[in-house]
């Protein structure tokens, strides 16, 4: 079976949230006229902001909102109105500096614990408009900005301008137009409108998708720590015990382990630590252990991952043996407690709607309305993270069983002509989520692994879902999980 593979380049990620006038009556977040006895204090959450524009920028939600079930829809329906139709010019410096100046603006409307301040932009051409838009609505008394002034100011104000003593940080998106003709101003205005390393310049809008998903699990609106306790038998000094939670096929393939050694001085202790894929509050040890009966406890305060729904396994490597041999007496009990913190934190989501984007507006329209869907799901406000995508959109998830990387995947029409989707790697005991139309598909992933004659090269193996999935229909709000873990030697 023959998968089509569309090459991905660096990743521009620019956030820039949407800003455009209210198309009806203006939208009251929820709060009185700040300074009045009646006004409430900002409730704890995720607030959005939303900013689109071509020849000038237009904020749809008139300042951050409180991000809850109804007005995660409504800024959902504003992107589709948004994208119903297109104009000219690029205003790019222009918009951003709109949604710093309204973050500014709405400071007072935002929660006291704010934690993460976040604007994400997305464009696929060259500021062709921030002059214009400035000399006919100057923001903050910046009037007539030249060409060459605008990025060193926005880049400037990334680095000084705080909201409630919390620095900005931004993110930019960019997948070059056909209409741009000069690749370094390309990346230059990337770079200008993002924090360091935080400009990722994408060759495919397909990826576009992919690269909202990645920085809305990147601004850790939730965190996930859990106290684990390590229980051994009362092991030889010296023995290496080694904790994984990525269900290998053997300890070395392990991308995410605990690893502490034994040591017997005057009582029981865990030392050496080490991890991989993770980290604790406890670090390196040593930590004591409590015996009870033939068996000693170690507890790591801390560790950096939801056990929730992991069964951990424990491998063991004892002096006189010849590598690492899995416990399979090992048994966790009550040993794990998972603790879910959720921080207010506040998204400036900037999008760029000029014309050049012709045939490209679906797959941006798409990727902006999952970000603001996969936010929802993070706040306090969405602590039901199945709730059903809005309007006409489902969800194909994607996920690797197998003891291989994917390299590449795609999602086909039903007839498997017509690729909808595709992207790049997704790790061992990793998925990915793709937002599709209610319809029917077909998914295919390219795993890849070293050739045994020469490493240099790889060879690539076809999976198709297991024989019931080949095809599959989807309704609107469903999600589809398909999970890849077959194949044979002889597939390589």
């Amino acid at each position: 079976m023959k998968l089509i593979i569309k090459l991905m380049g660096l990743t521009v990620l620019t956030a820039l949230f949407f800003s455009a006038c209210l198309l009806e009556d203006p939208f009251d977040p929820g709060t009185s006229t700040p300074g009045t006895p009646s006004t409430p204090t900002p409730q704890s959450g995720v607030y959005v902001g939303l900013i689109t524009f071509a020849g000038n920028a237009t904020d749809w939600t008139n300042g951050p909102i409180y991000l809850d079930l109804s007005n995660r829809n409504k800024i959902i329906d504003w992107i589709d109105t948004a994208y119903a139709s297109t104009q000219n010019g690029t205003a790019l410096f222009y918009a951003v500096h709109k949604a710093f100046a309204q973050l500014t603006a709405n400071e007072s409307q935002l929660p006291a614990d704010l934690e993460k301040v976040n604007v994400v932009t997305f464009t696929d051409g060259l500021d062709t408009s921030s002059y214009g838009a400035s000399r006919d609505n100057p923001i903050e008394d910046k009037v007539k900005v030249e060409d060459a002034d605008y990025p060193p100011y926005i880049q400037q104000q990334i680095n000084s301008r705080q909201i409630k003593g919390k620095p900005i940080t931004a993110y930019s998106i960019g997948v070059k137009g056909n209409d741009v003709d000069n690749d370094t101003a390309f990346i230059n205005n990337l770079n200008n409108i993002a924090s360091a390393n935080n400009a990722n310049v994408l060759d495919d809008f397909t990826t576009v998708q992919n690269t909202f998903t990645d920085i809305a699990s990147n601004m850790n609106i939730v965190t996930v720590t859990s106290r684990f306790t390590v229980v051994t038998t009362k092991l030889s000094p010296g023995t290496k015990v080694r904790m994984v939670f990525d269900n290998p096929t053997n300890a070395i393939n392990s991308t995410s382990y605990l690893e502490g050694t034994i040591a017997d001085s005057g009582g029981y202790s865990l030392t050496d630590i080490e991890y991989t894929g993770l980290n604790s509050l406890t670090g390196r040890g040593p930590v004591a252990g409590t015996e009870k009966g033939t068996e000693v406890s170690f507890i790591i305060n801390g560790l950096s991952i939801d056990l929730t729904k992991i069964t951990p396994q424990q491998y063991l490597y004892k002096n006189d043996s010849n590598g690492w041999t899995l416990n399979s007496e090992y048994r966790t009990d009550s040993a794990v407690s998972t603790t879910v913190e959720k921080h207010s934190s506040v998204v400036y989501i900037v999008l760029d709607t000029s014309s050049s984007l012709n045939a490209n507006v679906g797959d941006v329209k798409e990727a902006a309305k999952l970000f603001v869907h996969l936010l929802y799901n993070q706040s306090i406000a969405g602590d039901n993270p199945s709730s059903p995508l809005p309007s006409d959109s489902a969800i194909i998830n994607i996920r690797n069983n197998s003891d291989k990387k994917i390299l590449s995947w795609a999602v086909y029409d039903a007839i498997y002509t017509t690729v909808v989707h595709s992207g790049g790697e997704i790790a061992i005991n990793d998925n990915r989520q793709i937002s599709v139309n209610p319809g029917a598909y077909y998914v295919n992933v390219q795993i890849a692994q070293p050739d045994p004659i020469n490493p240099e090269y790889f060879q690539f193996s076809f999976y198709s879902p297991p024989e019931d999935d080949t095809n599959f229909s989807l309704i609107s709000g469903e999600t589809k999980i398909l999970n890849f873990n077959r194949g044979t030697e002889d597939d390589f």
